[in-house]
């Protein structure tokens, strides 16, 4: 899934940022959703352009309690 305004994101960054969101879901399957946060944060900072990493780190603010942050992260 991509989010529509879209940013030219290279094969590189692409797979990279892949492998991010990777590693926060084994952070998140072990409820250690601060470290998964850190995770999806760097994919989205390599690839802004895949809807499921902010929706992952969306999941692990809801898990944390920290409501408002999972609201702002599809304002950001």
């Amino acid at each position: 899934m991509e989010v529509e305004n879209k940013t030219k994101v290279s094969d590189a960054d692409r797979a990279s940022a892949e492998l991010l969101k990777n590693k926060g879901n084994d952070f998140f399957k072990k409820g250690d959703y601060e470290e998964a946060i850190n995770y999806y944060t760097k994919a989205i900072g390599l690839n802004p352009n895949d809807a499921s990493y902010y929706c992952n780190r969306a999941a692990c603010y809801m898990k944390l309690k920290k409501y408002f942050l999972a609201l702002l992260v599809y304002i950001n």
